[in-house]
């Protein structure tokens, strides 16, 4: 998903911009994490997001939303 949002630089201050920074720093932040709960605050950052900002039917929407049934199922995991 952030190659596709990186391989055109979306438009400052754009929805697309927003998402690609927050995961940026999801990623970066997942990099020296030991376990998907250590992620919590910067999910529940981007599920916000994505519910206020994001339109509900856009292939962007779906993306994130998969990326954080995932990080569910990882939490659940333990």
């Amino acid at each position: 998903m952030m190659g596709r949002l990186a391989i055109s630089p979306p438009t400052a201050g754009s929805v697309e911009e927003m998402t690609l920074n927050r995961l940026r720093k999801l990623g970066s932040a997942a990099e020296g994490t030991q376990q998907a709960c250590e992620l919590a605050p910067l999910i529940m950052e981007l599920r916000q997001f994505w519910l206020q900002s994001i339109d509900w039917c856009s292939q962007l929407s779906k993306e994130i939303e998969r990326l954080l049934i995932l990080y569910d199922e990882l939490n659940d995991d333990g």
